[in-house]
């Protein structure tokens, strides 16, 4: 009875009510698991588990993993989820599916860093585990060719779709995936990663209802959101794709990429003031590439304030740096930018200053060279005036 007043409790927004309700039918009965699993999905950070007092048992670290999963934790996840398969409950299914996608999610990481899929929602932080504990794609592929083809432990390799995303083998990753979903039908990243090998074999209908199944079994879950915001910016509706850039956005508020998608939306809505607040709220949080200020920049360009997009490429040049940014295209685009700001402001040492930085650059060498003669021609004619006849 518990469990269904929790239930009530979530579907009425009422979480601290449907939490205690979940732990109050866990301590009646621990092995109630819908108990467990609807507790884990609630959870917002790491830390309220501390506060939770739930009994010691297996459940209890099942239970952590699916949180860890839930907030993204997704290397903890891992290691929980592997840990019981080998020192508690073996090759359950369940348990080799729940693994699955959470080394899938990892193995995102590693092909989004790599550039070889576009589409897939990535985070950064996990990349370097995920590289270290995993190792490159071919190379799992081989220790799992290793051992008997007909075991169901595969699909916790197979599952990921790394290695066939990297060799373009999409159609039998999205039949993996098929199976996984059927063997652990409520595992809602399994779903995401359907609905990216569905995008790579441009099925865009199919990779939608997997997207929305993701977000019926988790609400709370930033990636369909995300993914179905980036399919309909694909496909030229901004409108929708601003709405579920504001719905992952509100499940991960700390995320910059939500923010800068929003903003591109605003910008293409022409909600420029909407776009302008995106992107600077983005940098707040925490930008590490750089997105939100370049496109900020671009966006004072479009509205014509030189001004406040000279003042964006100054802060963007300040803030990453030439060294510290692999866009050295935005970082040449910033400095021309400026070098022709100053040049209009009659500030020839400023600009022929940020000429220089960006003259090796095969994109802006040549306009460089331009604002560089314009400048020596200036300061000629200027030397003429001051000659007496």
């Amino acid at each position: 009875m518990y469990y269904l007043l929790g239930l009530v409790f979530k579907m009425t927004h009422e979480e601290q009510k449907a939490r205690d309700a979940f732990i109050e039918a866990i301590n009646l009965d621990y092995r109630c698991w819908p108990a467990w699993e609807s507790l884990a999905l609630i959870v917002k950070e790491k830390s309220e588990i501390l506060t939770f007092d739930l009994p010691r048992t297996w459940q209890y670290k099942l239970f952590l993993a699916k949180a860890s999963l839930h907030l993204n934790i997704l290397r903890d996840a891992v290691d929980i989820f592997e840990d019981l398969v080998k020192n508690s409950m073996g090759s359950v299914p369940y348990l080799i599916c729940e693994n699955a996608a959470a080394v899938g999610a990892l193995q995102d990481l590693v092909k989004n860093s790599m550039g070889s899929v576009p589409y897939l929602i990535c985070e950064n932080a996990a990349a370097v585990g995920a590289l270290q504990e995993h190792g490159s794609a071919i190379s799992m592929f081989q220790l799992v060719h290793k051992c008997d083809p007909y075991r169901i432990e595969q699909m916790n390799h197979y599952a990921d779709t790394n290695y066939f995303a990297l060799v373009k083998q999409h159609d039998r990753a999205h039949s993996l995936l098929i199976t996984a979903t059927r063997l652990s039908p409520r595992n809602s990243l399994l779903w995401v990663l359907l609905g990216h090998a569905c995008l790579e074999l441009k099925n865009p209908t199919d990779a939608v209802s997997a997207y929305r199944k993701a977000i019926a079994i988790d609400p709370d879950a930033f990636q369909p959101y995300y993914s179905m915001g980036q399919i309909y910016e694909i496909f030229g509706f901004p409108d929708f794709a601003v709405r579920f850039y504001e719905q992952a956005h509100r499940c991960k508020p700390s995320d910059s990429r939500m923010l800068v998608a929003m903003g591109v939306g605003f910008a293409q809505l022409r909600r420029y003031k909407d776009a302008e607040n995106a992107y600077i709220k983005a940098f707040r949080v925490g930008d590490v590439q750089g997105n939100a200020l370049k496109k900020l920049g671009h966006l004072y360009e479009e509205m014509k304030e030189p001004e406040k997009a000279a003042k964006v490429y100054t802060t963007f040049l300040k803030v990453y740096g030439e060294e510290n940014h692999s866009d050295t295209q935005m970082f040449a685009h910033s400095c021309l930018y400026l070098a022709q700001y100053f040049y209009d402001q009659n500030k020839y040492d400023k600009a022929n200053e940020y000429t220089e930085r960006c003259i090796n650059n095969e994109y802006t060498k040549e306009a460089a060279l331009k604002i560089q003669r314009e400048i020596q021609m200036k300061k000629a004619l200027a030397l003429d005036e001051k000659i007496p006849v």
